[in-house]
């Protein structure tokens, strides 16, 4: 994120990135550290889609993306065991033993998610980053316009306010999923160009907590479901209760994301780019 710079913030998620996936072992914590410096780095892409075109964009977006994939499924499956971690000490007793079933499913579940992220093509995933990166370098050499800045933001704050929208109206976990992805990537083009930004602090604070209470709530909804797949006997409803308290902070996260949302989309786009000065 040196200055400001988009294409030095790229180059710089890219390199981050491979230093995390080259640490041995690769652990819970490397395999989250790849995906986090990765999704920096295509909010950084975004800084840069107008000025380096819509086909360069698309192509290396695509070569990011793909390269996280593999690594997806350790990811889902450790956030949702600490999710259900957070459960435990704050439900009664007729509800441990759900907890403690789910507890056990998803220790087989990141068994099985280790085995196959030592089967990955964790090679081929050093390959696109290490690509990605010859792009990022030859096109720090290459003039960015603040005006091109500006219109990717812009571009940015209006598909994310699109989305927030959506997950207002429909409350689905897909519309919840892509009002999440697209305020974390604001929240990042905003932190990336923080020391060349006079003002958008709010929004960008704004923006990663909408991000955060969503990231909690889809992590509840993923417990919601694999609760669903557990028997509850006739005799007990712990299951029942537990799915009704998971349900609760659901909601009450979702109140809190709108309440943000309310506040981060207030402007319109237009307005909303006008009032950030770029130097």
């Amino acid at each position: 994120m040196k200055n400001g710079e988009p294409s030095a913030a790229l180059r710089g998620a890219i390199d981050d990135a491979l230093r995390a996936l080259r640490h041995e072992p690769l652990d819970d914590e490397s395999v989250h550290a790849v995906r986090k410096h990765i999704k920096q780095a295509r909010a950084a892409l975004r800084l840069l889609r107008e000025s380096v075109g819509e086909r360069a964009y698309r192509r290396e977006n695509r070569r990011l993306r793909d390269a996280s994939r593999p690594l997806a499924r350790m990811r889902d499956v450790r956030v949702t065991a600490q999710s259900l971690a957070a459960l435990h000490g704050h439900v009664p007793t007729g509800e441990q033993q759900a907890l403690q079933e789910l507890s056990a499913r998803l220790a087989t579940e990141h068994h099985r998610a280790r085995r196959q992220l030592e089967k990955a093509p964790l090679d081929q995933v050093a390959r696109s980053l290490q690509a990605a990166g010859r792009i990022a370098q030859r096109w720090q050499k290459k003039h960015v316009a603040l005006t091109a800045v500006r219109s990717d933001l812009k571009r940015a704050y209006r598909k994310a306010r699109n989305a927030a929208a959506a997950a207002r109206a429909q409350r689905g976990s897909e519309s919840l999923h892509e009002a999440r992805k697209q305020a974390k990537y604001l929240g990042s083009m905003l932190e990336i160009l923080r020391p060349r930004l006079d003002g958008g602090g709010k929004a960008r604070r704004g923006a990663l907590s909408f991000a955060e209470f969503l990231g909690d709530d889809h992590d509840l909804a993923v417990l919601q479901e694999k609760l669903d797949t557990l028997p509850d006997p006739a005799h007990d409803g712990g299951h029942r209760l537990l799915k009704k308290r998971v349900e609760k902070r659901r909601r009450r996260l979702q109140s809190k994301a709108m309440r943000e949302a309310k506040r981060l989309y207030h402007r319109k786009p237009k307005r909303f780019a006008q009032r950030l000065e770029l130097d």
